[in-house]
This record gives C-alpha cells, sequence and structure tokens, in this order.
C-alpha cells in the first residue's frame, strides 16, 4: 500500500509536469512570436498592415493560438516562464525524492512476492500428489476382486 500511494504520487507528479511542460512551451511560442505582433501593430495603414499579416501568417497564429490555449485551458493571466521552470525543477526533485523512498520498499515487496510465490509452487506440487494418490487409490480399489 505504501508503494501504491508513493505511485500514484509520482503520476500526479508527471501529471503537472506534462501540464508545466506544454505551459512552458507556449509561453516560449508566445515570448518567441511578440516581436512580430508587436511590429504589425505599429503598422496603422490598412493595406500595409495586411500584407504584413499575410507574410507572417504563421507567426500571428501560432501566437494567437498559444495565448488563447494558456488563457483557456490553463486560466493564465501572465506568462511567467521562470517560475514554471523552477517550479518544474521542484516537482522533479520532489518525485527523485519519492523514488528513493520507494527503492527499499519496493525491495522488500519483491522478495514477499518471489517468496509467495515459492510457497504457491510448493503448494501446486503437494497438491499434484495429494491428486495422484487419490487417483492411484482409486484405481486399486477398482482393480481388487471383492471377496
Amino acid at each position: 500500500s505504501q508503494v501504491s500511494s508513493i505511485l500514484a504520487e509520482c503520476r500526479e507528479i508527471d501529471s503537472q509536469i506534462r501540464d508545466l511542460d506544454t505551459k512552458i512551451q507556449l509561453g516560449e511560442t508566445v515570448v518567441e512570436n511578440k516581436p512580430v505582433i508587436d511590429q504589425m501593430n505599429e503598422i496603422h495603414f490598412k493595406t500595409r498592415r495586411e500584407k504584413f499579416a499575410q507574410t507572417h501568417r504563421e507567426e500571428i497564429n501560432q501566437y494567437y493560438s498559444a495565448k488563447r490555449t494558456l488563457k483557456e485551458k490553463y486560466k493564465v493571466p501572465k506568462i511567467t516562464l521562470s517560475s514554471w521552470k523552477k517550479e518544474k525543477q521542484q516537482l522533479w526533485a520532489k518525485k527523485t525524492e519519492l523514488e528513493e523512498q520507494c527503492k527499499p520498499i519496493r525491495k522488500k515487496v519483491d522478495r514477499l512476492m518471489k517468496i509467495r510465490y515459492q510457497a504457491y509452487t510448493v503448494e501446486r506440487a503437494e497438491e499434484r500428489t495429494r491428486d495422484q494418490q487419490k487417483i492411484l487409490i482409486r484405481n486399486k480399489a477398482r482393480n481388487q476382486p471383492e471377496l
């Protein structure tokens, strides 16, 4: 049960790390494409702005898509890459610590499972021997003539 609870906590941490990875990736996309958006916003003439937007369509789409995902899915009001990276490192450290706690317990469980398997093997062998003895006794009883 201790191993199960530790593993469940590790799975939760893995989930949090995956979310942070996604947030970091989206945040980096926003930061990377922000200069293009700023440049586009400086253009006030409609035709020049449309032409610029057309030539930089991919970067603009990536920027707005990443920003929308961060806002809607993760409810992030402000992009803080450094704090997300720090949090990710802390989670990795916590997960490593939990895995280290789990190792001696897991060794004990593995040893107990081997003992259990050996006991099961012996029990099955004894059952087979008893079954064979019953069959022999039954066969002898059938083959003996009645007096």
